[in-house]
C-alpha cells in the first residue's frame, strides 16, 4: 500500500522568532523543524523529532549563535559604523576626527564588500593606490591600522569569524615609515633664539617642553597640582590629563602615556616664580592660563610661537628663520613649505633627538616621552638613530670599550710583521714555510 506524501511545513503559531515549522512525515507523522539561514546565507531546515519541547530546545541553540551565522555576511562598512558608534565615540575628539578622516577612503574602497571578501592583496593594493597619490607612509600606516582596528572590533565584538588581511600582510607590502623625510626640528642655535624672543608665560611654556618633550595638548593642561616645585633641587611634573581643543581637560589615554618626568632646577625656579605671580595658583588652576583662567588654546600657542620665531635673530642680527621673511607681490608673508620650519611638536622632537645623541637609551626616552615601547620610539626616531653624530658616537663607544683592551696586541702583531717583510726583502717567501716556522 503506497504512503501518503509528506505534507508540505507551515509555521507553528505563537512561537517567538516564527522559526519552528512542523509538517507530516511519509508515516503521516508530525515532526518539527527548525528553520534559520546558514553559513552561506540560504534557507536551512534541520529535522527536530515529534516533541515540540525538543524543537524549542534547539531553535533557542541555534538563535544563540544567530548573530555568528548573521554576520558572516558583515560589510567593512556595518562594521565600521559600529566601531565609529560604540568604541570611537568615547575616544578623545582629536583621535576620533584622526580614525574618521582615515574611513572615509576605507569606504570609498571597501564599504559595501564583505569582510570576509578582502584579502592580502586587496590590502597590498590599498598601500599602492595611497603611495601612487602622494600620501606619506605615516597616513598609509595610519589608514592599515584603522582598517586593522575595524576587523578586531568586528572579530571581538560582533561575532565575526574569519582572518584579519591586515595582520596577514608581508611586512614589505606594509608602510615604509623608516623611509619618512626627517622631521624638521630646532637646531641649538634656533632654540636659543626662539626661547629669547619669546616673552612670558610663553618663555616659560617653551622652556618646559623643550626640557620634557612633554606634547603640546600636555602642557597646555597642566595644573599646579601636577607640579612637585617645593624643592626646587628634586622638582618633577607629572603628565596625567590633556586640553583638547575646546580647553577642557581630559586624562590622557594610555597608562604609558601617563607619566611622573624629573625636571632641572631653573625650570622649576621659573614655574615657583611664574605661580608667584599668577592670580590663579590654587592646585586645580592652570598653570598657563588666560585672563579668565582658562586653558590657552592650541592656536594661541601656535601663534606665538611663529611670533618668536619670527622676532628671533643670530649673533649678527640676521632672521633665525629667513623662510617666515619672505614677502608676496603685495608685502603678504608666504607660508613657508611644509616641514620647512620648526612647529610646536618640533620641541617634542628635538628634546628626543637631543636624548639619543646624548646617548639615553631608548627605554628611557621611550618612558620619558610616554610611548606604548621602546620599539615606538625606535619606529619614530629611525632618522636620529641612523644620523651621522650617532654612528660617530658609537664608534667612539666601540673604541673606549675595547680599544684598551686589544689595541697593544694588535700593535705588536703589526710590528711583527712588518719587520717579518724587512728582513725578507723582495724575496718571494714560501707561505707553508712561513707557517710552519711562527707555529
Amino acid at each position: 500500500m503506497p504512503t501518503k506524501p509528506a505534507k508540505r511545513r507551515t509555521r507553528v503559531k505563537g512561537e517567538a522568532n516564527r522559526s519552528i515549522y512542523e509538517r507530516r512525515d511519509a508515516s503521516g507523522r508530525k515532526v518539527y523543524e527548525v528553520g534559520f539561514r546558514s553559513a552561506t546565507g540560504s534557507q536551512t531546515f534541520k529535522t527536530v523529532g515529534h516533541k515540540i519541547t525538543e524543537a524549542r530546545a534547539e531553535r533557542d541553540r541555534i538563535l544563540g549563535s544567530r548573530v555568528k551565522i548573521a554576520n558572516v555576511r558583515l560589510t567593512f562598512g556595518r562594521a565600521a559604523d559600529a566601531w565609529l558608534e560604540t568604541q570611537v565615540v568615547n575616544l578623545a575628539p582629536r583621535t576620533g576626527d584622526y580614525y574618521r578622516e582615515r574611513l572615509v577612503y576605507l569606504r570609498s574602497v571597501w564599504g559595501r564588500r564583505r569582510l570576509d571578501q578582502i584579502s592580502t592583496a586587496d590590502a597590498s593594493r590599498l598601500v599602492a593606490d595611497l603611495r601612487g597619490k602622494g600620501f606619506s607612509e605615516s597616513t598609509i600606516n595610519g589608514t592599515l591600522l584603522t582598517a586593522g582596528r575595524v576587523y578586531r572590533f568586528a572579530k571581538g565584538e560582533m561575532n565575526w569569524r574569519g582572518d584579519n588581511p591586515i595582520e596577514l600582510m608581508d611586512r614589505s607590502n606594509r608602510a615604509r615609515l623608516a623611509e619618512t623625510p626627517p622631521r624638521c626640528i630646532f637646531t641649538s642655535a634656533q632654540l636659543d633664539a626662539t626661547i629669547e624672543a619669546a616673552a612670558e608665560p610663553w618663555r616659560t611654556m617653551l622652556v618646559l617642553a623643550a626640557t620634557t618633550g612633554a606634547r603640546q595638548s600636555e602642557i597646555s593642561g597642566l595644573v599646579w597640582g601636577d607640579l612637585d616645585i617645593v624643592n626646587v633641587d628634586e622638582a618633577s611634573v607629572s603628565f596625567d590629563h590633556q586640553a583638547d581643543r575646546q580647553g577642557k581637560r581630559r586624562r590622557l589615554k594610555t597608562p604609558e602615556s601617563r607619566r611622573m618626568v624629573e625636571i632641572p632646577r631653573f625650570v622649576a625656579v621659573r614655574l615657583a616664580e611664574l605661580k608667584a605671580s599668577s592670580r590663579f595658583s590654587k592646585p586645580d588652576h592652570f598653570v598657563f592660563c588666560t585672563k579668565t583662567g582658562k586653558a590657552i588654546s592650541q592656536r594661541n600657542l601656535a601663534r606665538e610661537l611663529r611670533r618668536a620665531q619670527v622676532d628671533a635673530t643670530d649673533d649678527k642680527g640676521r632672521p633665525m628663520f629667513p623662510l617666515l621673511h619672505v614677502l608676496d607681490d603685495d608685502d603678504n608673508p608666504v607660508p613657508p613649505p611644509r616641514n620647512s620650519v620648526p612647529s610646536w611638536h618640533s620641541l617634542r622632537h628635538s628634546a628626543a633627538s637631543e636624548a639619543i645623541h646624548a646617548g639615553d637609551s631608548l627605554e628611557e626616552v621611550s618612558w620619558r616621552l610616554g610611548h606604548k615601547n621602546s620599539i615606538t620610539t625606535a619606529r619614530v626616531y629611525a632618522h636620529e638613530l641612523k644620523s651621522a653624530k650617532r654612528s660617530a658616537e658609537r664608534r667612539a663607544k666601540l673604541e673606549s670599550r675595547y680599544g684598551g683592551r686589544w689595541q697593544q696586541l694588535a700593535a705588536e702583531d703589526l710590528s711583527q710583521g712588518q719587520s717579518e717583510s724587512d728582513a725578507e726583502g723582495a724575496e718571494v717567501v714560501d707561505l707553508q714555510v712561513k707557517r710552519g716556522q711562527r707555529q
